[in-house]
């Protein structure tokens, strides 16, 4: 099956021929339904969506089932696609002027007899829905105010959400223009044209690093697009290893073992540099659960028998391999300022931890600085990912060099600004008991918040993490609000989906001296601490 000329995915990511070749990976040329469901026939249920995926060439990944001889999770996983270029463009529109649209929630708009600013008056919260696709942005505009609801169902944001929002919306590379390298922000809510060059109003437009593109007054589009495709369902929550690791019995001879939370070619590029491991899709693809079915390992005899367990795969990979081996927990730099992959990370190296795994979370340093947040001021850096720090080094540095992953843990030491924001409570008048509670609401809030002091909100589970009831919490939070100590940056939103309603938390801003301060180590001492003591 071919399909051009291969790209370089796989030396630029450190992945080395013998790894690549054994994995099996495919090249697809645009359009080649048919020799793709040859090689993958369970693709076959989501043709449709597979016609889609093949509007550029590409490669087909294989998986391979860390337990092949497993009763539920023998069968290899789904083969997931990389095309060379984005796509299934996906795109809606919207603005953020800080406005809301209700008349009970905008006292402005009394004047106008609850006439909003976009020219309706509101009976209930007004609603969004995805566009259609990127052909059809004439028609989308024109429509814009008057197309029904089906995914989301907001109010406007308020404008402190606004410069967050526009913080995040943006990918930066470095490219080299004019004869000298320059720092491309990329607005996420423009088109790509076929060569993969991001057009602004039909130009190409290059800007230092931080200078705002997207546009702020108005409404304005955003468009998502997919470079690694899983096909539709439940196949994507597996775990996944190379052919070689699985052959050597998932061994660690210089005890350690890896498990790569990013994807496919990142673990390749591990594997490339001589440590074994295991991968998932991404950071939020690895809770495998699913119903009890009737088996129970045994190891001597290396056969499943009568007994129940619980339907995890990643619970019974634990439990027959990695039991009191030492595991790393990698994803990408970017988990300072990211709480979701934080969060996600850490609750897979927890989660192992509680199956007799010794785990640690860790992820390759930071890139070249880009920019300060507009919300924080904190430094922002270029993300780099494990695939992305090994191809820097050379290959004979690769093996070593890994174990220089950065590993972030908390020091014993609480905030250094925690016993002064309760004593400017005290001062304020606040009551013994409501102080306490504050004092428990900043340590936690503390502990989960990134390095720039960024957390959401999480109102039930931080009830149950300190022990008060969610309307104390709530309390709490406005106390600190009002002292000063934190402010509200993102409101929480309240999402409608396929399965029914989810709320989205807020996001609160800490003072800077709330956050629990970490150390940073290498994956080094960890290992040697764990093996050595």
């Amino acid at each position: 099956m071919s399909g051009g000329e291969p790209s370089d995915i796989f030396t630029s990511r450190g992945i080395a021929a013998d790894v690549r070749d054994a994995r099996g990976y495919r090249r697809y040329a645009a359009k080649a339904t048919a020799a793709v469901l040859k090689i993958e026939p369970r693709f076959y249920p989501h043709r449709g969506w597979l016609r889609q995926a093949l509007t550029v060439p590409g490669w087909l990944m294989p998986k391979y089932a860390p337990m092949p001889e497993h009763p539920v999770f023998g069968a290899a996983p789904i083969a997931q696609l990389r095309p060379d270029a984005p796509v299934f463009p996906e795109w809606y529109g919207h603005d953020h002027d800080g406005m809301r649209h209700l008349a009970a929630s905008d006292t402005s708009l009394a004047d106008r007899a609850g006439v909003c600013f976009c020219g309706i008056k509101h009976n209930g919260v007004p609603r969004r829905r995805r566009g259609p696709r990127a052909s059809e942005p004439a028609e989308y505009w024109a429509a814009k105010r008057w197309r029904a609801a089906r995914l989301d169902a907001w109010e406007q944001r308020p404008l402190a959400d606004r410069a967050l929002h526009e913080a995040k919306v943006c990918e930066v590379e470095q490219v080299v223009h004019e004869g000298r390298p320059v720092t491309r922000v990329v607005p996420s809510g423009h088109i790509v044209d076929r060569a993969g060059e991001y057009l602004i109003d039909g130009h190409l437009r290059y800007c230092e690093a931080g200078e705002v593109v997207i546009p702020t007054k108005g409404p304005h589009r955003h468009v998502k697009r997919a470079k690694y495709l899983f096909s539709p369902g439940e196949g994507a929550k597996r775990l996944d290893t190379h052919p070689s690791v699985r052959a050597a019995g998932y061994a660690a001879p210089e005890g350690l073992f890896v498990w790569c939370i990013e994807g496919t070619l990142k673990l390749d590029s591990i594997v490339s540099a001589g440590w074994p491991g295991v991968e998932t899709g991404s950071v939020t693809l690895w809770r495998i659960q699913g119903e009890d079915y009737e088996a129970e390992w045994n190891p001597e005899a290396s056969v499943f028998e009568g007994g129940t367990l619980y339907y995890d795969e990643l619970a019974d990979f634990a439990e027959r391999y990695l039991r009191g081996v030492p595991t790393a927990v990698v994803c990408d730099s970017d988990w300072y300022l990211n709480h979701r992959v934080r969060e996600q990370t850490e609750a897979a190296a927890a989660l192992l931890e509680e199956n007799g795994v010794p785990a640690i979370a860790c992820a390759p340093p930071e890139g070249e600085f880009l920019y300060r947040h507009p919300v924080t001021d904190w430094p922002v850096h270029a993300k780099q990912g494990i695939d992305d720090y090994l191809a820097g080094l050379p290959q004979r540095e690769r093996h070593d060099s890994f174990l220089d992953l950065l590993v972030r843990e908390h020091t014993p030491d609480e905030a250094p600004g925690l016993e002064n924001a309760v004593a400017r409570a005290s001062l304020a008048g606040v009551r013994a008991d409501a102080a306490a509670t504050l004092r428990k609401l900043l340590c936690a809030l503390g502990e989960i918040a990134t390095s720039d002091g960024l957390v959401p909100y999480k109102r039930a589970w931080l009830s149950n993490r300190i022990g008060r009831a969610p309307r104390n919490v709530d309390n709490a939070r406005d106390r600190a609000v009002e002292l000063g100590l934190m402010r509200l940056i993102t409101e929480p939103e309240r999402i409608a989906t396929d399965t029914g309603w989810r709320t989205k938390p807020g996001i609160l801003l800490l003072e800077r001296d709330l956050v629990r301060p970490r150390t940073a180590t290498t994956l080094r001492d960890w290992l040697n601490q764990r093996l050595h003591g």
